[in-house]
């Protein structure tokens, strides 16, 4: 058999018509090189015997030339079990152009950077292709387990250069750990490691030029994801996660349930501690409440009480639902899904501490009280889930009473009536019998009536609270109100512990970490070893509640007494059972929660520093000097939780922006560089600040002081009168009048005939009155795209307005007016 080849070297060949074959007989007489593997680049013509592998046979034949695809080649008497294949080299491209930034930087040319429609990837021309001849036959003998590779020709191209790829392995077992860990953290963590690990300068440039192609990690990356994320979605993955730790014996327990968009967390000793609350082990309250996830576009619902042994609060169950997510279905799921795991180990729990556990079916999670905010969505959703009854053991901490009574303190401008505001309220959730409470209600609905800025939000104010007394009044109640909720402040201390979202993967592994990690500190107290909680003991707290409860008998036998003593000038009113009822009864659901604020946390042992900065006589000043006794007119603003843009007309007739955010100020004037009365007198005059509060002199603010300024921003803005305008537009015409006039802008007299540009828009007097007046400009752009002084009209645009020409201009006037345009 004859083998055909378009050019070889140094060989015997056979013509046959316009094409060239080789004999058979001189590639059987070519000296046989026995290798384990073939060199990176060989030359023909040459014959190679590698190591067989049968698990990888072509392993031993790649080299660095580009071959095309194989295809199959038969020949005379090579084994018919085996495979013998043909490829032919496809050559190499090359930059031609002599301005390529690569033959520029490099000295050479681009033979290796082209993108996929062939195309130099630094120049985008179009390469040259450097044809090669070369061939390379491999003779896969599976009878013998031989393998033989023939190399034809000679190679015109250029070769391939390998790099060196990271093991396969090491980076799935990097994204196996850290499951949402992007690309380039994998490249900069792994050289950084070798970086810190103390190997030389060559090792760790190694390491980078293996972990260098991002391409090449972003498949891998990829093909690690479509197992572990089906479909690309965080939930799917928790869900594998799941069924990964039952494979591995862990606590079924820590992935409770996964439904189509939520997941919802707990361990066996979350459990197993529910099953003590509804036992009465434990006696401590239980808080429900929502709150801002780590994981980015989720809502995390959780139910969190104090764990006396630990020493610290414990989340007995916690679910992430996407935003929004603080709704009466989640919640529903949520508390009916820990029920369920309860039931179930409720009975052993039972028999263990030798309790019958038949007055317990089905009752899940009993404890004495649920502690929350008003979020009306959670507590229908607790309601939904274990019925009415519920409600009469659910409970407001004063924390969020404390907080919205300051959050309405702005409705009452003086002070004195703010003082006296929040005393009723206090008296309000304090009084020991509804008839105090009654007496509170009264003054604070003359308070409202007489004293408030606006009426009818305070009215709906205080009905909204009172329809709500039989949960946060003393003596609707026979559980007494706690300090604040544990989930609030296990929120405000998880949220300031992180200032950034992350995956909900690394979320649920965080959380189910930290529920291995508790269950670890139990255990090392159960085998006798110290505990290491820091919070109050259960004497601590027992010693509390003991506290508080002898101070209420004391206000109750108070009241009672001068109950009994002035019992003729009080309304007869009986205080039984029923009231309590009644204001069960008259208790509405509210379905959204408009005042949740996570605070900062502060570490242990911290002492709050008082600020030290005080006004300055300087700043006193100053302020004296450009503030006090100064009119300007405020015009506009635009207002957000994030910043106010406020515009202004001050006293010299300047129109000015001035932006004011938490970060930083800034002001439109050329005279206000490091200290700005405009900003000064808005905070005066607008926020209402004294010249005494430091705030009023900063150009940055603190979390404290922004959250000052916020509440104290009227909800009436003291905003100039300024005529309106309907529509405002630019007219050029002949002035036609006796009376001489000057130009708005430059102050150029203009007398009868000439050319002139009129508009019409708000003017302040010199009486500071607004009116509205007739402003004549000179037919330039320089001076009609300005703001005259002491106006607020809309200056011209050439993009956006169109100046109206009278009909009765004359063609050189026409072109005057373009002339005096261009200059």
């Amino acid at each position: 058999m004859q083998i055909c080849v378009s050019s070889l070297r140094d060989t015997t060949f056979l013509k046959r018509g316009s094409r060239l074959y080789l004999n058979q007989d001189d590639v059987d007489a070519m000296e046989t090189l026995t290798v384990t593997k073939v060199p990176p680049t060989p030359v023909g013509p040459a014959r190679y015997a590698v190591e067989y592998n049968d698990k990888d046979p072509l392993a031993s034949v790649t080299d660095h030339w580009n071959w095309n695809r194989a295809q199959p080649c038969k020949r005379k008497g090579f084994c018919k079990e085996g495979r013998r294949t043909l490829q032919t080299c496809r050559g190499s491209l090359e930059c031609s152009n002599q301005q390529c930034p690569y033959r520029k930087i490099y000295q050479r040319s681009n033979q290796v950077d082209f993108s996929i429609k062939k195309k130099c990837t630094h120049c985008k021309e179009t390469p040259t292709t450097i044809s090669c001849s070369a061939r390379k036959y491999v003779e896969n003998d599976r009878c013998h387990k031989r393998m033989t590779v023939i190399y034809i020709g000679e190679h015109d191209c250029t070769p391939r250069q390998i790099e060196k790829k990271p093991d396969k392995h090491d980076v799935e077992n990097i994204l196996r750990t850290r499951p949402t860990i992007t690309t380039s953290q994998l490249q900069i963590d792994t050289v950084r490691e070798a970086l810190l690990s103390g190997k030389d300068a060559q090792e760790v440039q190694d390491v980078a030029m293996t972990y260098s192609n991002t391409r090449h990690l972003l498949h891998l990356r990829t093909c690690v994801n479509n197992k572990t994320k089906p479909g690309g979605s965080d939930v799917a993955a928790v869900n594998l996660l799941q069924q990964d730790f039952q494979k591995r014996n862990l606590d079924e327990n820590l992935i409770l349930k996964v439904g189509e968009d939520f997941v919802i967390l707990s361990s066996a000793q979350k459990i197993r501690l529910g099953a003590l609350i509804t036992l009465g082990y434990v006696d401590e309250p239980v808080s429900l409440d929502g709150c801002e996830s780590h994981s980015k576009d989720f809502t995390e619902l959780e139910l969190t009480t104090y764990y006396p042994v630990l020493r610290r609060n414990v989340k007995l169950v916690s679910m992430f639902a996407p935003k929004p997510g603080e709704n009466s279905e989640n919640v529903e799921i949520m508390v009916n899904t820990f029920d369920e795991a309860v039931n179930k180990i409720l009975p052993s729990v039972a028999r263990e501490y030798g309790i019958d556990p038949t007055p317990f079916a089905g009752k899940g999670l009993d404890p004495q009280s649920y502690v929350g905010d008003e979020g009306g969505a959670l507590w229908c959703g607790l309601a939904k889930a274990k019925g009415v009854s519920v409600k009469s053991k659910t409970i407001s901490d004063v924390f969020h009473i404390k907080q919205d009574i300051r959050r309405h303190l702005k409705y009452f401008k003086v002070k004195k009536d703010q003082e006296n505001f929040q005393t009723l309220m206090s008296a309000a959730c304090n009084a020991p019998t509804s008839i105090q409470a009654d007496e509170a209600e009264k003054a604070l609905e003359r308070l409202i009536e007489k004293k408030s800025s606006n009426p009818a939000k305070m009215k709906n104010f205080k009905t909204w609270w009172w329809r709500r007394r039989c949960r946060w009044q003393q003596w609707c109640k026979t559980e007494s109100s706690t300090s604040a909720s544990s989930a609030e402040v296990a929120n405000a201390k998880s949220l300031s512990a992180s200032g950034f979202r992350k995956r909900l993967l690394d979320v649920v592994t965080t959380e189910c970490s930290a529920a291995i990690l508790e269950a670890a500190e139990i255990r090392r107290q159960s085998e006798g070893l110290k505990t290491v909680g820091r919070g109050p003991s259960s004497a601590d707290r027992a010693q509390n509640r003991a506290t508080k409860l002898l101070s209420s008998e004391d206000a109750c036998a108070t009241a009672v007494q001068n109950i009994a003593e002035n019992a003729d000038l009080m309304t007869a009113r009986s205080v039984s059972l029923t009231d309590i009822e009644s204001a069960h009864m008259d208790y509405r659901v509210n379905t959204r929660d408009s005042h949740r604020s996570d605070k900062t946390k502060r570490l242990s042992g911290q002492v709050k520093k008082r600020s030290s900065h005080s006004v300055t006589k300087h700043q006193l000043r100053y302020f004296e000097k450009n503030v006090e006794n100064v009119h300007m007119d405020l015009l506009k603003c635009d207002s957000s939780m994030t910043e106010f843009k406020f515009k202004l007309l001050d006293t010299m007739g300047y129109l000015e922006d001035i932006i004011l955010s938490k970060d930083t100020t800034s002001c439109s004037s050329s005279w206000c560089s490091s200290k700005c009365h405009h900003l000064l007198w808005i905070l005066h005059r607008v926020f209402n600040f004294d010249k005494n509060n430091p705030v009023i002199y900063k150009q940055k603010f603190s979390k404290s002081d922004w959250s000052n300024i916020i509440t104290a921003f009227p909800e009436n803005l003291p905003l100039a009168n300024i005529p309106e305008i309907n529509h405002q537009g630019y007219i050029v015409n002949v002035r036609n009048s006796s009376i001489d006039a000057k130009c708005a802008v430059c102050k150029k007299e203009l007398v009868n005939g000439d050319v002139q540009v009129v508009t019409e828009g708000p003017y302040r007097t010199i009486h500071r009155k607004w009116i509205k007046r007739t402003f004549f400009f000179c037919p330039t752009i320089k001076c009609i795209t300005k703001v005259p002084r002491n106006s607020f009209i809309q200056p011209y645009c050439p993009s956006n307005m169109e100046i109206q020409y009278d009909d009765r201009l004359t063609l050189e006037q026409r072109n005057l007016i373009n002339i005096f345009s261009k200059g």
